[in-house]
């Protein structure tokens, strides 16, 4: 534990309060990782810890929690609410991986409903009767999700059987940011198929206004760690919209979202286009936004099998793949070709011609004459070359020098 942490805990412990690790700050460190949250309960009453620390900040009401800036980050400081003893309170933490508690300064673990079995298990299961949990805090249904795609976690039977029957109705009163919260750390977690797969068999989903198909599991887990990418890969085509508005997910995400799902699925939007309409398309997208649907497009159609459709959409993505890379490849040549002080209207003049081709010919060779020696890029020395140039094609020689 940081000092400024143990700082925290160590001015509760002696104005004569039980101060106590909790949350998933402390299965992070259980599994050998940082952790990224301190959340510490104390049986002081909710008046008593701003006296005690007086840079506590009240985050919740009745001062239920308190956030203390420290040196090391913030510490969410909970008064008890079950009791003068932590065991009342983890009684009530949902999972008993999460029913563990770290007592200061006795340095000892409190694990009263064998959250360490479970650890040793790789197994989530709940505390106490699995649904009366999910009834008293509706949102278990996600933190379950999110937890098992952090960790390959086997779902205790008892703890499946009561996600599949919860009633849903109860997850339209948790408060967006918390549902935003979670389903964001689902999304960008390792196993985040694992998680929508729960979502989707659980039912909890539906409640959420979306109804995948069986495949969306294993597309969230072909797409990269782009949070953006991964939303439009489980809700694009299910009723994805109305759930980032309601949740209220930032305007950036929003508008990332929105501007891939315009060009989506994008070998159909964007295939058989002329070249100049391509490369304003291309313009038009954010950096790596193509690259980003195709990506999502060719793992919808590995997951579509064999049929006709998906064979010629296949074909049809591997062809605008072909011409993106020929736009790239020309857009890399021009930014290496020199800078001629000659436009097309010196050259049309120069020739005494109209526009047409011809001055993109000429333009080309006098670049590439030029890039050969940079002398040469002069209002004298190009119109000697355009003479050359113009022999040249009238005797139809080689123009190079």
């Amino acid at each position: 534990m940081p000092g400024p942490i143990r700082d925290v805990a160590q001015r509760l412990c002696d104005a004569g309060h039980g101060v106590w690790w909790i949350g998933e700050g402390l299965l992070a460190l259980l599994r050998g990782e940082p952790p990224v949250a301190w959340v510490l309960a104390t049986n002081a009453a909710p008046d008593d810890v701003p006296r005690v620390l007086e840079h506590a900040i009240p985050s919740r009401r009745g001062g239920a929690a308190f956030v203390v800036p420290s040196a090391a980050g913030p510490v969410d400081v909970q008064p008890l609410r079950w009791g003068s003893q932590v065991e009342g309170d983890l009684a009530h933490a949902g999972f008993r991986l999460l029913a563990m508690a770290w007592s200061w300064p006795a340095a000892q673990l409190v694990d009263p409903y064998g959250g360490i079995e479970d650890f040793v298990a790789d197994r989530l299961a709940a505390v106490g009767d699995a649904a009366a949990a999910l009834a008293e805090r509706p949102l278990l249904a996600l933190v379950a999700a999110r937890l098992i795609a952090e960790q390959p976690l086997s779902l205790d039977p008892a703890l499946a059987i009561a996600l599949r029957e919860a009633r849903t109705e109860p997850l339209a009163r948790v408060p967006a940011a918390a549902l935003r919260r979670e389903i964001s750390a689902l999304l960008l977690a390792p196993g985040a198929g694992r998680g929508v797969a729960l979502l989707r068999e659980s039912g909890t989903e539906r409640a959420l206004g979306l109804r995948s198909d069986a495949g969306t599991a294993r597309l969230v887990d072909a797409m990269p760690c782009d949070l953006a990418l991964r939303l439009l890969a489980w809700t694009a085509g299910h009723g994805g919209n109305r759930l980032l508005g309601r949740l209220r997910f930032a305007p950036e995400c929003r508008q990332r979202v929105g501007q891939l799902l315009q060009y989506h699925p994008v070998e159909q939007r964007l295939s058989g286009a002329r070249r100049p309409a391509l490369r304003r398309a291309l313009r038009r997208l954010p950096d790596g936004a193509f690259a980003a649907l195709a990506e999502l497009r060719a793992a919808q159609l590995a997951n579509a099998g064999s049929e006709e459709y998906a064979e010629d959409a296949r074909r049809a993505l591997a062809a605008l793949h072909e011409a993106v890379r020929a736009l790239e490849l020309e857009a890399d040549r021009a930014a290496h070709e020199p800078v001629l002080v000659w436009r097309g209207r010196d050259v049309i003049l120069a020739l005494g011609i109209d526009p047409g081709p011809q001055v993109g010919e000429a333009l080309r060779y006098l670049r590439e004459q030029v890039a050969k020696d940079d002398k040469l890029n002069t209002p004298e020395a190009l119109r000697g070359l355009l003479d050359t140039w113009r022999l040249s094609r009238a005797s139809g020689a080689d123009a190079s020098p």
